[in-house]
């Protein structure tokens, strides 16, 4: 009897597990020396790539892979923000902050629990993500736009009564702030399990949620009139 034949991977799965190796030993040395200190070579290297090219040829540059880095490590994010927008919304109940801020709190906290490559990712790029705000989401491609919109969309559900502008800087500022605080949690991961993990989750949601619901101050009231004087200038 002749031994079965062993299938080769096609070019497609090929391609697609050159770019997986790239992206992991990216984020690896990324996570451990810093982006300006890893050079493309050692990217390849650690890969398993005898090509020195092989990471332009799939990604143009290493500023391209970052992005692919932000698009995938966002995907995985959004992927469990669908799946608990079921639980919370699927029920057809009205929103409010307070399940607007477990959406966007919960997702990558089970990630940096659970996942390596994420807490590596939000290790090296949490900073940059906290200064570029909803603006960068926006960047990524229009799946993950699309996923901040609904974000903003249920917010103003939640919270008719508050102005958009007002709401649509508590969310950019929410979402720096989250965006450190995975930074910082990413590298104490052992603090994200057991009680003290939830003390930090309920707290996180807590915080958020009074972002949303604060009273708008005069203080803020005067700036936004005198920013928009501004514009209008």
């Amino acid at each position: 009897m002749s031994a079965k034949a062993v299938q080769r991977p096609t070019e497609y799965q090929r391609t697609a597990l050159t770019k997986e190796a790239l992206l992991e030993a990216a984020n690896t040395l990324f996570a451990e020396r810093g982006v300006e200190k890893t050079t493309i070579r050692e990217i390849n290297n650690l890969a398993g790539q005898k090509n020195n090219s092989a990471l332009q040829y799939h990604f143009g540059s290493k500023a391209g892979l970052i992005e692919a880095l932000h698009l995938h490590h966002y995907g995985e994010e959004l992927a469990c923000r669908s799946k608990l927008a079921q639980e919370i919304l699927g029920s057809g109940e009205k929103p409010n902050a307070r399940m607007v801020a477990t959406l966007m709190v919960r997702p990558p906290l089970m990630l940096l629990k659970s996942n390596q490559g994420y807490r590596q990712w939000a290790t090296r790029f949490g900073h940059v993500l906290a200064e570029r705000g909803a603006a960068m989401y926006q960047e990524i491609n229009a799946d993950v736009s699309a996923d901040t919109m609904r974000i903003g969309q249920n917010l103003l559900l939640a919270l008719p009564d508050t102005p958009k502008k007002v709401l649509f800087y508590r969310l950019d500022q929410a979402i720096r702030f989250l965006a450190l605080q995975s930074s910082v949690l990413a590298k104490n991961e052992a603090q994200l399990h057991g009680a003290y993990g939830a003390l930090l989750e309920a707290l996180l949601i807590d915080t958020i949620t009074g972002m949303f619901e604060a009273d708008i101050s005069n203080d803020t009231t005067k700036c936004l009139e005198q920013l928009n004087a501004e514009w209008q200038a």
